[in-house]
């Protein structure tokens, strides 16, 4: 009996172990043919996977393009914002610092005018001269020695009566080949007159053909100075003989003492 049992046991087990065999085989088989256990396809499960792989690769390539467009376009916007701002304010090379303009005013130009006379002079001034060409022929009859100008400075009605009194003769004052008589000059410069201004009177020779210019007249020193632009005369027969006399304002003069510099004629 006992070794019935055994065959029975034996059996059984063998017919579940084919049985469970089969089984897999089953399932095996059902794959092998394009089945799942639920009846679907496995070819309408891949070819669903393809789709949705295909149209996640296309959403995230659209994405990827609009981003980087996006990026390239805001880069392309920024260096060409870049390219106007440089064009429009341009940058030195050196990195140094704009100078500044300076601007000069009407007064510090004049300062300037006037550092160019040399050291120890003061500004030009302002004068007014009347030029008259005394008697030639006056002159040579009192063969009056002329080498050097004549040069007298008057300050007040008194100087100015005395010098009359006493050159009048002399040096042809109110007999003239040319321009007014000294007198006729000298008609108004009474006590109000004076009161502003001074005058400077220079007998002088020249030629007769270029005759005289008087230049400018500055302090140096101490000393008024006035340029006299002239050729002196080559031969008794070009000799001329000129009266300037010249008005400048009291207080600019001062003290100062006259005296005149030859140029040559300005061209």
């Amino acid at each position: 009996m006992k070794s019935i049992k055994k065959k029975l046991s034996v059996f059984v087990i063998s017919s579940v172990i084919a049985v469970s065999l089969t089984g897999c085989g089953s399932s095996s088989a059902n794959v092998s043919s394009g089945e799942h256990s639920d009846g679907s396809s496995t070819e309408s499960s891949i070819e669903s996977s393809i789709e949705s792989n295909a149209e996640s690769n296309a959403e995230s390539s659209t994405a990827s393009n609009t981003e980087s467009n996006a990026e390239s376009s805001t880069e392309s916007s920024t260096e060409l914002s870049y390219v106007e701002s440089s064009e429009s304010q341009p940058v030195s090379s050196d990195n140094t610092e704009p100078e500044e303009s300076v601007v000069v005013s009407s007064d510090e130009s004049t300062e300037s005018s006037e550092s160019s006379l040399e050291a120890g002079q003061s500004k030009y001034l302002t004068m007014t001269v009347y030029s008259t060409a005394v008697s030639k022929k006056n002159m040579t009859a009192q063969s009056i020695d002329l080498s050097s100008p004549s040069v007298t400075k008057i300050t007040d009605t008194k100087e100015l009566k005395e010098f009359y009194e006493k050159y009048k003769t002399t040096y042809s004052l109110d007999d003239v080949d040319s321009g007014q008589p000294f007198s006729d000059i000298t008609a108004d410069f009474d006590n109000n007159f004076f009161a502003d201004n001074d005058v400077v009177v220079i007998v002088q020779t020249c030629d007769s053909e270029s005759g005289v210019e008087v230049g400018e007249a500055y302090i140096d020193n101490s000393e008024l100075k006035i340029t006299v632009c002239k050729n002196e005369p080559s031969s008794a027969d070009k000799t001329a003989y000129n009266c300037s006399v010249i008005v400048l304002n009291k207080a600019d003069v001062g003290s100062a003492k006259p005296s005149v510099e030859i140029l040559p004629p300005q061209m």
